[in-house]
């Protein structure tokens, strides 16, 4: 088995952070320690994720033999069917998880993985729909670390943080990824309304995420350490808005995406000692 393909198609660097936006968001509300349904609720999060990244690589097998030739599956280190297994087995992880939660636990991740199939199969080739949907999914996991704390309510400002943070990404993407795209006949906002107008609209989402958060420090009542630690993500935010609007190529968009997941580490990092 090549470890390496099979890491690069379950994402771990995205999907342990999704994981830890849960323990985040109860650590948040409540402090340590976390009780079972918080890690519970956690791996069943890590699942979701996961079966997201798997489905979409198997839905984007041509697309990415243009864009990203060499990902495990359209460069043949992974078999189709051997993906589609690992997708059955996250889901039913998920599934299983969060019914030892409670039933709410149970509908919220049967809904996800239900969205996720809807992003992969339509909502992907739509103007921002699609990426609206990602950006409240990983929003909402903040909220779902609280509900096992009893307490999401308190986390509306941080999750709409994360939201906007990830819908920049998204929009992002649909830039570095605008010729295969294009190739493909995939309608993002990049290749209907063009690159440089998502440029624009990523930079706008870019700077908007930078005054939500600051405003954060004070609706949730933030330490001054948050403040100087989202400083530093904040400038990588406002250097990228100004690098893709100026060139929304897709090299510069790469440098961006790069950029931004230092951002969304020390987002996190931000968030933690909150």
């Amino acid at each position: 088995m090549d470890l390496w393909a099979w890491l690069r198609l379950l994402r771990p660097t995205n999907s342990l952070p999704a994981t830890g936006l849960v323990l985040l968001g109860a650590h948040l509300v409540g402090g340590w320690p976390w009780p079972r349904a918080t890690w519970t609720a956690a791996g069943a999060m890590w699942a979701i994720t996961s079966f997201g990244y798997v489905t979409n690589d198997l839905r984007d097998v041509a697309i990415d033999r243009v864009n990203k030739p060499d990902r495990p599956l359209p460069s043949g280190r992974i078999r189709c069917s051997a993906a589609r297994a690992a997708s059955v087995v996250l889901a039913a992880l998920a599934v299983g998880l969060a019914g030892s939660i409670d039933a709410l636990a149970l509908l919220a991740a049967c809904l996800a993985l239900a969205a996720l199939i809807g992003y992969n199969v339509r909502l992907k080739n739509t103007v921002l729909v699609g990426n609206a949907l990602i950006a409240l999914l990983s929003g909402a996991a903040l909220g779902v670390g609280g509900y096992t704390m009893g307490q999401p309510w308190r986390l509306v400002w941080p999750g709409l943080l994360v939201t906007l943070f990830i819908l920049a990404r998204e929009v992002l993407k649909t830039i570095e990824d605008v010729e295969g795209d294009r190739r493909a006949g995939l309608r993002t906002i990049a290749t209907a309304w063009g690159p440089r107008r998502a440029g624009g609209v990523f930079a706008s989402l870019a700077l908007g995420c930078v005054v939500i958060s600051l405003a954060v420090r004070w609706m949730a009542e933030f330490s001054a350490t948050y403040l100087i630690v989202v400083a530093v993500m904040d400038l990588g935010l406002v250097y990228s808005a100004l690098l893709v609007a100026r060139a929304p190529s897709p090299v510069n968009a790469r440098v961006g995406l790069r950029i931004s997941k230092v951002g969304y580490a020390l987002g996190l990092i931000a968030l933690l000692v909150a």
